[in-house]
């Protein structure tokens, strides 16, 4: 192949001597030809549509591995933290935003709100370094695997282990991607329904003297939730892309 002759070819410097390395004019070429860089910008674009028609992706530049292969070996992890990590953030924020909303300007307001910030305002790969340290065997507690989504030795366990093994490996990940996620959601609850509250036929609803619990979870929410319903839509990138 014309990539490994330019890899172990000689007429380039050394690598780690110092020197600079010179890539020579037939090298050049051979890694124009190799990327099909020695045609026309027109014609390698009508070929690059054809193979995305096919769903013919290529070879990574990197691992030289076909692009199909790589992504069908890590779209389901993508996948799978993707869902999750939507899943959580919802179970978690709506709750929280409805009982700020009812509890507003309160000690539970106000402490939920910093707690929410700062978690806001962690970056998720440095929170990663520090559950590694905690959770992973390193001066404290090992609780949870430090790679992989499961074990090497995961086709020989029982359904209840294999269920078991895939959470454990889920935790530490799933954490990452979703901490930072529930002050957004949770301050939208929180605002989208003190909106709803605010409004007339909320007020018409108290005045019948309905309870207020069934004022703000049958008449309030089922509005308060429609922003939300909005954002589900931010999460589809994380679903296919993933993140680090």
């Amino acid at each position: 192949m014309a990539i490994a002759s330019f890899r172990s070819g000689g007429g380039g410097g050394e690598v780690g001597s110092g020197k600079i390395a010179v890539v020579t004019e037939e090298q050049r070429e051979m890694l124009k030809a190799y990327y099909g860089f020695d045609k026309p910008i027109w014609k390698r674009y009508f070929l690059w549509v054809k193979k995305l028609v096919r769903l013919d992706f290529g070879e990574s530049y990197f691992s030289n591995e076909p692009v199909n292969r790589l992504i069908q070996r890590a779209l389901p992890v993508s996948l799978s933290l993707g869902f999750f990590s939507l899943l959580l953030t919802y179970l978690i924020s709506i709750p929280l935003g409805i009982l700020k909303a009812v509890r507003n300007e309160t000690v539970l307001d106000t402490t939920s709100s910093a707690i929410l910030f700062f978690l806001y305002s962690i970056p998720p790969f440095a929170l990663a370094v520090i559950l590694i340290i905690l959770f992973c065997g390193g001066s404290f507690w090992n609780l949870f695997p430090i790679e992989g989504m499961v074990s090497d030795n995961f086709k020989d366990l029982t359904l209840w282990e294999k269920i078991k093994d895939y959470l454990l490996h889920l935790v530490l990940p799933l954490t990452c991607a979703t901490v930072g996620s529930f002050a957004v959601l949770s301050l939208l609850m929180k605002n989208a329904l003190l909106d709803e509250l605010g409004k007339d036929y909320v007020t018409a609803a108290r005045a019948k003297g309905l309870p207020e619990r069934t004022v703000v979870l049958k008449h309030a929410l089922h509005n308060a939730l429609l922003p939300l319903a909005h954002n589900v839509g931010g999460w589809l990138p994380v679903f296919f892309s993933g993140s680090l």
